[in-house]
């Protein structure tokens, strides 16, 4: 129990999963972990709409555009992957915390003006 109501996770780290496609019917997952697995794609997540943190860190993650309809996202954990379009995660106005460490973002795809502060904050950072 969590702030009132129950936490459903998904803890699956290091399980050398490619396919998460039958997580998309686990609409009340709270947190979803799958650091450290063959993950590339991740449409599956677009309706874990009530999804408050997602770990997908050491992966082969390219394209998060489904990401931009997760509202209620707080944490989102990529470091280690194949990003270079930021432009998904600007409207994520209760992102708190992003670890985008060694991606390929492009600069020109990282908006510096987004209604998330912490990603501004991120493509400021960008050199």
């Amino acid at each position: 129990l969590e702030e009132g109501r129950l936490v459903f996770k998904g803890l699956l780290n290091d399980n050398l999963i490619s396919d998460i496609s039958p997580l998309s019917k686990l609409m009340l997952l709270s947190v979803l972990q799958l650091n450290r697995n063959q993950i590339s794609d991740i449409s599956s997540v677009a309706s874990l709409i009530n999804t408050a943190s997602i770990g997908l860190e050491d992966n082969m993650v390219t394209e998060i555009s489904v990401m931009s309809n997760l509202k209620e996202l707080r944490e989102l954990y990529l470091a280690r992957n194949q990003v270079s379009d930021m432009s998904p995660l600007a409207g994520l106005t209760k992102l708190e915390n992003i670890s985008l460490n060694d991606n390929s973002i492009n600069p020109d795809l990282c908006p510096v003006d987004a209604q998330s502060s912490v990603v501004s904050e991120f493509c400021l950072s960008l050199p």
